[in-house]
């Protein structure tokens, strides 16, 4: 079963053992589903987030917060309790939303504060948008 994988990967601090069979258990649930057009979405997207997601599992501590997250949805899918389920697995992809914004936007403070010249404030001027810019 890939969440037992996931808890060895994540045992070991293993963050890219843990991205392949964080992967595994999410298409996992997709196929669950029985919907095939969201499945096929749910792929496409995690296709294209996929660099970010790697990025995002070396964070302090989210491999254990995603374990724990996954062990509350498998307990409702086994439990039967769709309703349970479907909101244990939609607060998951909201946290996970967050935490990529909240790097995403890290990313964007880290080039603002980076001294002139240095590498990383070179693409200062078309760095993401301040809060402020992006409410225009």
């Amino acid at each position: 079963m890939t969440h037992k994988a996931c808890e060895v990967a994540a045992r070991e601090g293993d963050s890219e053992q843990y991205y392949a069979d964080n992967r595994d258990f999410h298409e996992a649930i997709y196929r669950a589903s029985r919907n095939s057009f969201l499945a096929d979405l749910a792929f496409a997207l995690r296709k294209r987030l996929s660099a970010y997601r790697r990025i995002q599992l070396r964070a302090r501590n989210s491999l254990l917060q995603s374990l724990q997250e996954h062990a509350g949805i498998l307990k409702a899918i086994r439990a039967g309790d769709e309703q349970l389920a479907a909101s244990r697995l939609h607060d998951h992809v909201l946290v996970q939303g967050e935490r990529f914004s909240d790097m995403v936007l890290g990313l964007a403070g880290d080039r603002r504060s980076a001294p002139a010249g240095s590498r990383s404030g070179t693409a200062k001027q078309g760095a993401l948008p301040q809060a402020e810019d992006r409410r225009r």
